[in-house]
């Protein structure tokens, strides 16, 4: 999405003062050449990841800030302190904010996973929402276990949280707010280093302002 001329994303004034949310990815992590079912295995932050949430703090130096929360795994800590640092907030972190967790599949390659486990692999594909790798979770369980996360996050937040979490986390909250189904959950785009802005209005209505917006972005 084109950020309006003149605007920030996080202006309070665009908002109307309400409450809002900035749902962040967190940058390049982990070995960008190989696919792997990352999950919850512990990656830190590429040169590419840091300069990516580098690019994104620099976007979001204006913007008042009430709260910075992150997922308690490394990549997304470094990029919540990337964006904490020159304010004077401390980061809060939350397990429950973690990525999809994959099980046995953990750390393995897309191609591993098709030559030793061909039939989950193909399961996956054919019931994304529901199926689980052996020992793991599915989308559907990982919307059910981070929808009362990011109530909590909005019912605590005055003013403008930074949210600072993962590609499967983010697309399942947007796929509940946006009330589409989190079998479709591809069809987002969570860049790395990328941020979504939610606001939330009266009536507990929530607004998806805008979606995978990342630092430079042209057509």
């Amino acid at each position: 999405m084109i950020q309006s001329p003149g605007k920030k994303p996080g202006d309070q004034d665009s908002a109307g003062g309400k409450k809002r949310l900035l749902l962040i990815r967190h940058g390049r992590a982990g070995d960008p050449e190989t696919r792997r079912f990352i999950g919850q295995t512990e990656t830190r932050l590429t040169r590419q990841g840091r300069l990516q949430a580098n690019a994104l703090a620099g976007m979001l130096a204006d913007v008042s800030v009430s709260r910075i929360v992150c997922s308690d795994l490394v990549r997304s800590r470094q990029t919540a302190e990337i964006i904490a640092e020159n304010r004077s907030l401390a980061i809060e972190t939350d397990l429950w904010l973690r990525e999809i967790y994959l099980g046995d599949w953990e750390g393995l390659s897309f191609e591993q996973v098709k030559q030793e486990d061909p039939e989950g692999f193909s399961q996956r594909g054919q019931d994304l929402a529901g199926f689980r790798p052996p020992r793991g979770e599915s989308f559907a369980d990982l919307q059910a276990r981070i929808v009362p996360v990011f109530q909590r996050i909005a019912d605590r937040t005055e003013g403008t949280a930074a949210v600072v979490s993962h590609a499967g986390v983010n697309r399942a909250i947007l796929c509940h707010w946006l009330a589409m189904p989190i079998d479709r959950l591809f069809s987002l785009a969570q860049d790395p280093g990328s941020l979504s802005v939610i606001d939330f209005e009266e009536e507990d209505r929530v607004i998806v302002r805008c979606l995978n917006l990342v630092p430079g972005f042209s057509l």
